[in-house]
């Protein structure tokens, strides 16, 4: 894609990475308000963006829809919309999955507060090197952290892991969601 311009950032891999998973677990998808549980046809993922005033997160409405491309290309216009400070409410409503990631600041793990009314939010560190074994060897390898906050009115844990290690096998094997 950058042969045509198009720069693909972690977060854009990881909103469709994330939107595969919300495939595999659709109850995952799904937001609290009024006091009734609402599981959302598709998957639209808010995306954290630190500003000088304070976080802001706008929403990929129907990633779930959309190619990498269109996805790169919506976060990209949707963070240039809040850097510059042009957002709207629309542009910061209708999400059910949030991705807050800190790896650019050095941070490999921390815990992320749920946006009401979605019903979880993913804190993303920073990918790093770190010792692994691969078939009985020791070897360094490339490493994230991903760590889930859920809403336990919607999502309970054994739900949530079933997301999360549908995400993992995902983003350990992105063919699987790329093509």
């Amino acid at each position: 894609l950058a042969e045509t311009g198009v720069k693909v950032s972690y977060n854009d891999l990881l909103v469709k990475a994330v939107c595969a998973a919300a495939e595999e677990v659709p109850c995952i998808n799904a937001v609290y308000g009024d006091d009734e549980i609402r599981t959302a046809k598709h998957t639209s993922v808010g995306i954290a963006v630190a500003l000088d005033g304070g976080l802001v997160v706008p929403v990929i409405k129907n990633a779930d829809t959309m190619t990498l491309r269109a996805i790169a290309g919506e976060s990209r216009r949707l963070i240039d919309a809040a850097r510059g400070g042009g957002l709207t409410q629309d542009m910061m409503s209708g999400g059910t999955i949030t991705i807050s990631n800190l790896g650019m600041y050095g941070i490999d793990r921390f815990t992320a507060i749920i946006n009401r009314p979605e019903s979880a939010i993913l804190a993303v560190g920073a990918i790093i090197d770190m010792p692994a074994v691969l078939n009985r060897e020791l070897t360094i390898r490339p490493m994230m952290n991903i760590t889930a906050s859920f809403d336990h009115r919607i999502i309970d844990g054994g739900v949530g892991a079933q997301f999360m290690s549908s995400l993992k096998k995902l983003i350990e094997n992105p063919l699987c969601f790329l093509v």
